[in-house]
């Protein structure tokens, strides 16, 4: 613990030399004492012995953010919540020149040290972590806390807060709203944050009833979809954004994937650091030209979408037209363009007059054949092979 005494406290100093190195590394970690030289300390007063109160300030020649944690979370000094946590100091006999006050200051020096900070900043997520929506260079918090040091520990508190809306990395899933606590140096012996899994070596924040929009590729024209995914419990901190949620529709909910009808049945995210680390949404999509249902698997990927079927082989059929066994399923997007790539065996069922019946024909490989949401099919870059040695008397002409 300290032993400073009133000679030490000068008009001006940094918050750094006022705590001290020892408690800084014992409570604070390391890597604070750069964030504490930043804030001054100004207008001293003497209360009760023992005990002073004074306004925190910052130089105003250097506003730029302060790394909190890592390069992840930064407090925002441009940002005043306007709650009252950021007074105006009153004129004295400190130079109050070029220093702008961002909150107050109580330490009490004996019978035990303790100190309680109270701040009007904001806490700023870099654009890797979380990418603003609405132009602005970061997602930044205004937020009006207190911190509070003894010989417990460290202890925060805040007023409740909500995100913006805001994106996860590259995901493409966009978030916003819950409800934040700050979880700066773990848990604080809080049993709410050990039950969602923060322990003393987090560094972050928890979000709770966190709202989320799936990428663009998903359309949902009745806005039913994005009421009903939510992260229960997700955490930001310096490794990224993590959070995992899970949603079933039994009466199924349709909305559309890259263009084609698609009735969702469940939908389930693992997002891990600011990547997807697993989960699926599962269906039954319409496939075009065929028109026809299949049961599917999506799986998100940060550089697309991955799509299987769902429980094996699935026939299709255009009457009069062929017969498809569809053995695989799959989806490419190149230049702005998307193809559903399927593969399995054809047979057409054509009727030509009565030179050939639809017995004549014989099965047709397919492996990658493209199909626009339109319908189109394109076979450049897939493969069409005889699957028998069957062949037709007749000869006739394919048109490329």
């Amino acid at each position: 613990m300290p032993t400073s005494t009133t000679s030490t406290l000068n008009p001006i100093f940094s918050l750094a030399d006022l705590i001290g190195p020892e408690l800084i590394e014992q409570y604070l970690g390391d890597g604070m004492d750069g964030v504490l030289q930043r804030i001054v300390i100004q207008n001293i007063k003497e209360g009760a012995p023992g005990t002073y109160s004074a306004y925190v300030a910052v130089l105003t020649s250097d506003l730029s953010p302060i790394p909190l944690i890592g390069d992840s979370i930064s407090l925002d000094l441009n940002k005043d919540p306007q709650d009252g946590s950021r007074p105006t100091p009153p004129p004295s006999s400190d130079s109050t020149n070029g220093l702008l006050s961002i909150g107050t200051i109580t330490v009490t020096m004996s019978p035990s040290f303790s100190m309680s900070i109270t701040m009007g900043i904001g806490l700023m997520f870099s654009e890797d972590l979380l990418e603003p929506q609405d132009g602005s260079d970061a997602v930044s918090i205004a937020v009006g806390l207190t911190m509070s040091i003894d010989s417990k520990g460290v202890h925060l508190s805040a007023p409740s807060l909500t995100l913006p809306v805001c994106g996860i990395g590259s995901t493409g899933v966009t978030i916003n709203g819950g409800t934040v606590t700050l979880a700066l140096w773990g848990s604080d012996g809080n049993p709410g944050l050990t039950t969602l899994g923060v322990d003393s070596k987090f560094r972050g924040v928890v979000i709770q009833n966190l709202s989320l929009t799936l990428p663009s590729d998903l359309q949902d024209s009745s806005g039913q979809l994005s009421s009903k995914l939510v992260f229960s419990s997700a955490t930001i901190g310096n490794t990224g954004f993590s959070g995992k949620m899970n949603a079933t529709f039994a009466a199924g909910l349709d909305v559309s994937f890259l263009g084609a009808d698609l009735t969702l049945t469940s939908v389930a995210l693992n997002i891990e650091h600011n990547a997807f680390a697993g989960g699926a949404i599962a269906g039954t999509l319409t496939l075009p030209f065929f028109e026809q249902p299949v049961s599917v698997t999506i799986a998100p990927a940060e550089d697309g979408w991955g799509l299987s079927l769902t429980g094996g082989l699935v026939d299709l059929t255009v009457e009069d037209v062929l017969e498809l066994e569809l053995t695989s399923l799959g989806v490419q997007q190149t230049d702005g363009d998307v193809w559903f790539k399927i593969s399995g065996t054809v047979t057409p069922q054509l009727t030509v007059g009565s030179i050939i019946t639809p017995s004549d024909w014989p099965s047709l490989t397919l492996k990658d054949v493209l199909i626009d949401k339109s319908g189109h099919i394109k076979a450049s870059g897939g493969k069409l092979a005889l699957s028998s040695q069957q062949t037709l008397s007749q000869s006739f002409l394919i048109e490329e």
